[in-house]
């Protein structure tokens, strides 16, 4: 269950760690400027343990798990540095651990805030129907079957359906669709979403927990808790790696005390500014500072990753596999041809249109609905249908102001239609459109029906191209005559068509085989068993459909394909960064070891090296949020 509580957080300027780290920056100017005195050492020691309190913390709850991090590292150096009367180094120490910790906490409070935007999508109390009228009960406690009441200006509390009312809802918060959507009873609603104008009565889906608002707060937050595989070899870093530079301390400690002549303090002044230059705090940062801004910088545009290791497969992806309907296309027919014989005017056209609507409209199937909004388009009075009778897998027939209308496949009419209207059909058939053929009084006639691609689908296939997929593929399960003209028209080169879904998934097999690593985008519910055997699932539109929510690695929230470049190139930056960022800190680190072994340079100096370099790998990842 997603704990939906949420609390406004405090200015950053009133975070404890904020105010001891000013607090040790005060002391520790105080005591420069008291110099080698008691009052100097004393305010050294305070700065040093005003920024060593949450460090002290994490190295105790380390040491409870038997476990080393860079904090006992740090903690360990300043109390060297104490132990040789160098009370302001390890100041200096301290104080810059603590600004890069303070930076690293104000950077990854900066990528919660997805996840305190989604929080407060969804009010606490929700107004409840009940025989003695509308009370107030708190979102939690909320069943399926209550009735609840959401009122112009408030957010829908969690997933229903209309019941009573009529009214414009906003879901760009949930879905990226900028206009209002209209609802009437029967419809649902996502929780999270804003009532506009009147008052909407709705019988509640399901419990707050398991509400797509929920479910979406959920990946985000397991993404920002999955781990790559750059992010598996920093913690062993944080770890073993650690552990190795307190035995180095220990062993060049023990060789420097065994030459002749060699006093401890020196000697230990030098091991304890090994310790500092071997410290791998920017190592352990070099992937979540970056992993964690791009999944943020994600999240913002409404691109759910599951987590970092799903952007580090992204940017190796080979091959895009899309489906058809709903993914390439808009997955919603449109009538784009009226064909009447014998006469073909723009009146008979609205008859012939008006007049199967009608017949159409009592029926329950895509095409049908197109055919009733193509009507309603044009403005036409529709009449009223009697006799209706449904012929399964050929049509429908019904009469229509004393007319027998009848439509629907050809195998419908028994070879009773004229040889132009049977041409027309071929005709429309190669180009890829779905026929319904019509019979009417004295008149036949053709509609031809055709689901057409997004707008963005050309644009955003070359962008895909340009961030270095190599093979663009559509799967689809529809006749290879759709798929050719949907394919030429999008700009892909290579289909496979007539695929049940299990096909879909060993024809992902072979394209991983034959190029690499595969993304398959589809809408989740049909596509569910090839979204699972890619390399990385796509699903297009997930909100509301629970097979994408659980499925998928990646969820576009609000069905836009245009983000399917955005995804790539987001995870192809952050994937450089973090080889940016492992570069800098292996250079720094080297450096800096190189240079306490040979000239044998002060703790000052391996300090402001050791937290430029952290302080510099955090800032090169926060970048990422900002990537337009």
């Amino acid at each position: 269950m997603v704990d939906l509580a949420v609390s406004a957080p405090k200015p950053w300027y009133r975070e404890p760690y904020v105010l001891l780290t000013t607090f040790s920056a005060l002391f520790l100017v105080l005591a420069w400027l008291a110099g080698h005195n008691n009052l100097g050492t004393a305010l050294a020691i305070t700065s040093t343990l005003a920024g060593a309190f949450y460090a002290v913390q994490s190295a105790a709850e380390s040491i409870r798990a038997r476990q080393v991090d860079v904090n006992i590292l740090m903690i360990l150096a300043a109390i060297g540095a104490a132990a040789i009367h160098e009370f302001l180094d390890g100041a200096v120490l301290i104080f810059l651990f603590s600004l890069s910790n303070t930076l690293e906490r104000f950077t990854m409070a900066r990528t919660q805030q997805a996840i305190r935007a989604l929080l407060k999508l969804r009010p606490s109390i929700a107004w409840v129907r009940t025989p003695e009228g509308d009370i107030e009960r708190p979102v939690s406690e909320l069943t399926v079957s209550d009735v609840i009441v959401v009122k112009p200006g408030e957010l829908v509390p969690v997933d229903a359906e209309v019941i009573e009312g009529r009214g414009s809802v906003d879901e760009a918060a949930m879905t990226g669709e900028a206009m209002p959507v209209d609802k009437s009873p029967g419809e649902s609603l996502i929780g999270g979403t804003m009532n506009i104008d009147n008052v909407l009565v709705a019988k509640v889906t399901r419990p707050a927990s398991e509400s797509a608002l929920a479910k979406v707060i959920r990946l985000v937050q397991e993404a920002q808790e999955a781990k790559t595989g750059d992010e598996r070899v920093s913690t062993w870093i944080g770890r073993w790696y650690t552990l190795i530079v307190l035995v180095g301390f220990g062993v060049y400690l023990a060789i420097e005390l065994t030459r002749p002549g060699v006093q401890f303090h020196p000697a230990f002044y030098r091991a304890v500014t090994l310790l500092v230059a071997a410290s791998p705090c920017a190592l352990v940062l070099s992937t979540p500072s970056a992993v964690l801004s791009a999944l943020a910088n994600c999240a913002r545009r409404g691109i759910l990753v599951r987590g970092g290791k799903f952007l580090e497969i992204a940017a190796k992806v080979k091959v895009v596999a899309m489906d058809k309907t709903g993914t390439l296309t808009r997955g919603r027919f449109d009538v784009v041809d009226i064909i009447v014989h014998p006469e073909n005017g723009e009146a008979a056209r609205d008859d012939l249109l008006r007049k199967v609507a009608s017949v159409e409209g009592m029926v329950r199937h895509p095409l049908s609905s197109a055919m009733v909004s193509a009507a309603a388009s044009r403005g036409l009075q529709l009449p009223i249908a009697c006799d209706m009778r449904n012929i399964p897998g050929r049509g429908v027939e019904g009469t229509v102001n004393g007319d027998l209308v009848r439509a629907g496949r050809e195998a419908l009419f028994n070879g009773q239609l004229p040889k132009e209207i049977v041409e027309r059909i071929h005709q429309f058939q190669g180009e890829g459109k779905t026929v319904v053929a019509v019979m009417l009084g004295g008149r036949s006639g053709v509609i031809a029906l055709k689901d057409t691609i997004r707008p963005s689908t050309v644009e955003s296939i070359r962008a895909i191209r340009a961030m270095g997929v190599e093979h663009v593929v559509m799967l689809t399960g529809d006749h290879a005559e759709t798929a050719t003209v949907i394919a030429s028209e999008s700009g892909i080169d290579e289909f496979h068509a007539g695929l049940m879904p299990g096909d879909k998934s060993e024809v992902i097999n072979r394209l991983r085989l034959q190029y690499g690593p595969v993304a398959m985008v589809g809408d989740g519910i049909n596509d569910a068993p090839s979204l699972a055997s890619a390399d990385l699932g796509i699903a297009m539109g997930g909100i509301g459909s629970d097979v994408a929510l659980e499925t998928a690695d990646v969820v576009l929230m609000n069905d836009r394909f245009e983000l399917i470049p955005d995804l790539f190139r987001l995870s192809r930056r952050a994937m450089r960064v973090v080889r940016q960022n492992l570069t800098i800190s292996m250079l720094s680190l080297v450096t800096l070891i190189t240079l306490a072994l040979t000239v044998g340079i002060a703790l000052p100096y391996a300090v402001v090296g050791h937290e430029m370099t952290t302080v510099l790998v955090m800032l090169n990842g926060v970048r990422l949020l900002a990537v337009k």
